[in-house]
């Protein structure tokens, strides 16, 4: 019976690893053939931050983990980790190289998807009390559901699609066995791995815990439910509190970014303003409706499957079997409260940390699908347990039966109208027909699963399952055909030649310390290459860029995207005396500048030109230009610096590196405090004399954030050995007295 168990979770974790390896190597990706998993951002950004993350964790460079000089002009890189690269899966990825980051990437997307179908069994078999393979429909369903299938390129947020059946079974935990451990846990690794998911999951733990408060009253006793549900929140504080170690320092770098756009003010403004979209919403229900202009500004991923889809109206819908009016009543306000959240562009805002998704939007809606599976496992165990109601009414289930038709006739109506409207192209005949010819079947099968004399009732389940492999498949197959993925020899050949003209610009050019460009993938909008094969430069694109930073590179005359989250450098805009005062000594481009006036050619190939900027400046160096700098060495986010100012006055150092609180000057062992140069940049005044100049990153926020998870950890566990006393005293037995202790 052990083994069996075990089985069943194995099998969880498998079967979605088979269904993602299948369509990919149908698909001709690498290692099946030359298609990478890079497409739009995770080959604009995410590769390069990874790229950035295991070379700056395997080799001595000159940035830290918490700082780098490759994010425009130098940046901290706790907003960095906080939003894109704390998953503990990023640790396989220390096994690649940048040249085989994709293959890397391949197989931890392929891990966070089968994680998501061994946490959702956990969940199922773990709130129902009993393993069964059935669950593995639902398990897998999760895991290959839509969401899922369309974050491939944005892995960072799977993280949370993992944690959140632990989180759910943590709320059950709680409320039914006043046993909190799980649910603290869960969501405290949830926020420390990335706030931005990890605040959404805070959110939705909020409404779960609420819902499951309820479905567990059974009378309804205001002040029994407030106790517990506040109780449950306090769980929630305490879990953020406990990944403060993340959260603080995290918040303070991103304050300056995205976190700007948010406004209070703007987002309830925008609670009364509705999608007219969302009549589209039962069109997502179809197979393979994610395309490029549903990631750029679409409709929720909500797909789960057409059997999920099946068991959940019929969970609200049929009253041949025992489910009580609250529970349909209390799951039904669940679902319309996300369902709203959708609806209203203000709620959609708060879900987003009060701001406008810029690209995938409705980042939350794998709540909906984890609610639908959740309800359909419950209504399929009631199918298959056979728990019939005494039925004093036939006509009543074919009432139901009809309203539910009629509205869906509606609802399917209005989509298509408003389909017709927004001129959407994510649906064809051929998705509906298969749909429907897949909800056909699903209906046949729930019939035949309780047959015993046929063939297909023995193997009822293996049937199912069979079925559901090749729907999720195809959605699969579908939704990533509409993508185009970048060659996997073409990235290679990239990379490796690239380093090749690094290495011979290095071994040239023996100083330290000096900014380089390069524009050869520029049309490609891959602007994070310096990240991804690591070298200082401007040009820069995050979510986290200080939007101080992206207005001065405009106002210099390095970027046309002012206060934006990007900085891009364009020979045809930038000449090279600006280059040259911003720290740029080396271009390395396939086209020549129109204006060469100031570059000079360093060393050309067939296809790649190396500029040398006679006006280049040191990114350290005085305003008076008789004095002279020196950079000794930059290691670890470390600057070494002697400065020889033969004036008989105090002159200004410029130090062409962002201003921000982290950094610690120090001038012959003494410290001082920077001013700013033209509001982003840093200056200080260095008196007379030869000096030592040093420049050291520290983390702003980590030591107090670290100090409040050790406080909260400890309260964590203190507050864990009471409860476990608690338990023990309540199951007690005095067998001398007869007395026991609840």
């Amino acid at each position: 019976m052990r083994l069996r168990k075990i089985s069943y979770y194995v099998a969880a974790f498998l079967i979605p690893a088979f269904i993602q390896i299948f369509v990919f190597a149908c698909m001709g990706f690498y290692p099946f053939g030359d298609k990478s998993i890079l497409v739009w951002d995770m080959n604009w950004q995410y590769v390069s931050f990874f790229s950035w993350l295991t070379r700056t964790i395997r080799e001595t460079t000159a940035d830290s983990i918490f700082y780098s000089f490759s994010i425009s002009y130098g940046s901290s890189t706790l907003g960095l980790l906080g939003y894109y690269l704390l998953s503990p899966f990023n640790v396989i990825l220390l096994l690649f190289d940048t040249v085989n980051l994709p293959l890397g990437l391949w197989i931890v997307t392929i891990l966070k998807l089968s994680c998501c179908g061994l946490t959702m069994y956990l969940f199922l078999a773990r709130s129902f009390e009993q393993n069964r393979k059935d669950f593995l429909l639902f398990s897998t369903s999760y895991a290959v559901m839509g969401y899922n299938v369309a974050q491939m390129q944005n892995i960072m947020w799977i993280d949370a699609v993992i944690l959140l059946p632990l989180v759910a079974l943590g709320i059950k935990n709680y409320v039914k066995k006043k046993k909190f451990g799980l649910f603290v846990l869960s969501l405290a690794a949830a926020v420390a791995i990335n706030f931005y998911t990890g605040y959404m999951l805070c959110l939705f733990s909020a409404i779960y815990l609420l819902a499951e408060v309820a479905l567990d009253s059974e009378q309804f006793v205001f002040k029994k439910i407030f106790k517990k549900y506040f109780g449950g929140l306090f769980y929630i504080v305490l879990a953020v509190m406990m990944s403060g170690f993340s959260l603080l320092p995290v918040y303070y770098e991103i304050s300056g970014s995205r976190m700007k756009e948010s406004s209070l003010r703007n987002t309830f403004y925008m609670l009364k303003n509705l999608d007219s979209r969302m009549w589209e919403l039962g069109n997502k229900l179809c197979i393979g409706t994610y395309n490029v202009h549903q990631l750029k500004s679409g409709l929720p991923n909500i797909y789960a499957g057409c059997l999920c889809f099946v068991l959940f109206i019929l969970f609200f819908v049929s009253r041949k079997y025992k489910v009580s009016k609250k529970e349909k009543i209390i799951y039904a306000i669940t679902c319309v409260v996300l369902l709203l959240s959708f609806v209203s562009v203000g709620v959609n805002m708060i879900w987003h940390g009060f701001a406008q998704a810029n690209g995938s939007p409705y980042r939350y809606s794998f709540f909906v699908s984890f609610l639908m599976i959740e309800i359909a496992s419950r209504q399929y165990l009631k199918i298959q347990e056979g728990q019939e109601m005494v039925r004093k009414k036939d006509t009543a289930e074919l009432v139901n039966i009809g309203i539910a038709a009629i509205l869906g006739a509606f609802l399917l109506y209005k989509g298509f109208v408003q389909y017709k409207i927004d001129e959407s192209d994510y649906l064809n005949l051929s998705q509906i027909l298969l749909t429907v010819g897949f909800i056909l079947v699903w209906f046949v099968l729930l019939k035949l699963r309780k047959s015993h004399k046929m063939m297909i009732g023995t193997y009822k389940s293996y049937c199912m399952l069979f079925f559901l492999i090749i729907e999720l498949g195809l959605n699969m197959g579908i939704d990533i055909s509409h993508f185009s993925y970048e060659k996997i020899g073409e990235y290679q050949a990239y990379v490796q030649e690239t380093e090749s003209v690094l290495k011979q610009i290095r071994k040239l050019d023996a100083d330290p310390f000096y900014r380089i460009e390069n524009d050869i993938r520029y049309e490609q909008r891959n602007c994070n290459d310096a990240m991804l094969l690591g070298y200082p430069s401007i040009t820069h694109y995050s979510s986290v860029l200080p939007y101080s930073v992206s207005k001065y590179a405009s106002e210099e005359g390095m970027s046309s995207y002012p206060g934006s989250l990007s900085v891009v450098y364009k020979k045809e805009e930038a000449n090279a005396e600006a280059a040259g005062r911003n720290g740029i000594k080396y271009l390395i481009t396939k086209s020549l500048p129109d204006n060469m006036q100031g570059w000079t050619l360093f060393s050309q190939d067939a296809s790649v030109n190396i500029l040398k900027n006679a006006a280049y400046q040191p990114m350290i160096r005085f305003e008076n230009e008789k004095c002279e700098t020196r950079i000794e060495s930059v290691e670890n986010g470390k600057i070494a610096t002697k400065l020889f100012n033969e004036n008989e006055k105090p002159e200004k150092l410029i130090i062409l590196i962002p201003w921000h609180q982290g950094w610690q000057l120090k001038l012959d062992g003494k410290d001082i405090v920077p001013d700013k140069y033209k509001s982003a940049m840093m200056e200080v005044m260095i008196p007379t004399g030869n000096h030592e100049f040093t420049m050291n990153f520290h983390p702003v926020y980590l030591k107090e954030g670290t100090i409040v998870s050790v406080i909260s950890t400890v309260l964590f566990f203190g507050l864990l050995f009471v409860n476990h006393r608690k338990s023990r005293k309540r199951l007690l037995i005095l067998p001398e007295r007869g007395i026991i202790y609840q």
